[in-house]
């Protein structure tokens, strides 16, 4: 199994090259296609004289242009092929459409613009059907030499740790994690994913450990950086994101402050 084409959203300006960059250097791991797509949405107060809808048809067909030509240029050298869509709609929804035909999605952890020109991530996990990568901004490539999965047994983790294999079968070392309560007993399920993984030829192992001060979410990352993992790989949004909004959670903590790619699955 491996990811045979790519997905990310192109926006104008520099603040797009770096994740176009990644995008390149993940298609070339893969020999993987990548489909760039630049979309903004269509949102104006309503005019009776339409001069605002004239004027933002205008300003989305500029945006889509200057969005191309970064794409064009940072795919200059990749031999796969390489396609380039637009859309006139919101960036995350646009993406969610066009990810029946992807294996993966590029994407960033924040939101510096309005929805209506960058893509919401959390949007994007919960309406895309298909894994997102979410890096770091200026992350340059993935080093997934070792591999951290944040373990729960719950349906987006599930999803997330079959999303994850091309990644986990070419790592050296992958560690599936639980993060657990006082009293917590160790769950069949730790185990049991990392036989499955085993016998795709995933040197995995499993490791039970206790709740800190902190969130889930740190634990992981504090995981993360004292085993030199390169990629988290977890479930995305297991509650509503407005239970998230609300009372926190992991992939909410994930979002934008992990200091290294984190894969995904909803």
């Amino acid at each position: 199994m491996s990811y045979k084409t790519l997905l990310t959203h192109v926006e104008p300006g520099e603040d797009a090259r770096w994740r176009v960059r990644l995008a390149v250097a993940l298609a070339a791991r893969f020999d993987a296609a990548l489909i760039g797509l630049g979309a903004r949405a269509f949102d104006v107060w309503p005019d009776p004289t339409a001069a605002s809808h004239q004027a933002l048809k205008e300003a989305i067909e500029a945006d889509l242009e200057q969005a191309r030509q970064v794409f064009e240029e940072e795919t200059a050298g990749l031999r796969g092929p390489v396609v380039w869509r637009t859309a006139t709609d919101y960036p995350a929804a646009a993406l969610a459409e066009a990810a029946c035909g992807a294996d993966l999605i590029v994407a960033a952890g924040t939101c510096p613009k309005p929805f209506q020109t960058f893509a919401d991530p959390g949007a994007l996990i919960v309406g895309a059907g298909a894994p997102v990568l979410i890096a770091p901004e200026g992350t340059a490539g993935v080093e997934a030499d070792k591999v951290l999965i944040g373990w729960k047994n719950t349906r987006e983790a599930r999803r997330a740790v079959a999303d994850a294999l091309p990644f986990l079968t070419a790592a050296r070392e992958v560690e599936v994690v639980r993060v657990h309560g006082a009293q917590e007993e160790t769950p069949e399920s730790l185990d049991l994913v990392a036989q499955r993984l085993r016998r795709h030829g995933v040197n995995a192992r499993c490791a039970m450990l206790a709740r800190g001060a902190g969130s889930v979410a740190q634990d992981l990352q504090e995981a993360a950086a004292s085993r030199s993992a390169g990629l988290i790989v977890t479930g995305g949004y297991g509650h509503s994101r407005l239970q998230e909004l609300v009372l926190g959670g992991v992939t909410r903590g994930l979002l934008g402050q992990a200091a290294v790619p984190v894969l995904f699955s909803h």
